[in-house]
């Protein structure tokens, strides 16, 4: 599978969108197939991370803007439906029974990819349609970053490796990290939340708790 990723990294570099017409809509389609999150989803959703991600890395030029625009025409409502979608189910006090961990597990890991792709969308510049739904991202990376009660199977297995709740944090931190640096009007009402959020998940992870 990561052979697989490189290869299809690899290739989109070179050659998407132009010269890879087909890819969006078909990713697309997987996306919006069926009510429940499936593995079709899943696998289209780190697809479409690995294609976006050369955008976190590229410089603003009429081209890349106009690339971004195409992608964005396509991806953003489903982006966002998913968001929702994903959030929903993961909060579910439901997830914490010892039978759903396999769940639990596979919506963190979408989660961090759907964090991922906001960065990999956003960083060139603040889609208008982003900036439209900024509420409904910002107020679910607050949620996250205070969440506490989490499922058993997000926990961090040892001191030493991080948890899914620790890499879904992680990532909310950097895409709020990204919006304090670039577009501070969009992350103003929820800077002091996000600031008293993550410090106390600083405390709460130091070695000695202070």
């Amino acid at each position: 599978m990561a052979q697989l990723r490189e290869s299809i990294k690899i290739i989109s570099d070179l050659d998407f969108p132009a010269g890879w017409p087909t890819l969006l809509p078909t990713l697309v389609q997987r996306l919006t197939s069926g009510s429940d999150l499936n593995d079709a989803q899943f696998g289209a959703l780190e697809t479409a991370a690995t294609v976006f991600e050369k955008y976190r890395y590229l410089v603003r030029s009429n081209e890349v803007l106009r690339e971004l625009q195409y992608i964005l025409k396509e991806f953003q409502e489903v982006h966002l439906a998913l968001y929702r979608k994903i959030m929903q189910e993961i909060f579910s006090p439901a997830l914490k029974e010892a039978s759903q961990a396999a769940k639990a597990a596979k919506l963190a890991k979408l989660l961090v990819v759907e964090l991922e792709i906001f960065y990999d969308l956003n960083v060139v510049d603040i889609p208008e349609y982003y900036e439209d739904n900024s509420a409904t991202w910002f107020e679910g990376f607050l949620r996250l970053l205070e969440w506490q009660d989490v499922p058993a199977a997000l926990k961090a297995p040892d001191d030493e490796t991080p948890g899914a709740i620790e890499n879904l944090k992680a990532q909310v931190c950097r895409n709020v990290a990204l919006y304090a640096d670039k577009y501070q009007e969009q992350v103003e009402p929820y800077i002091c939340g996000v600031v008293k959020s993550v410090w106390t998940l600083l405390v709460s992870t130091s070695p000695n708790g202070s």
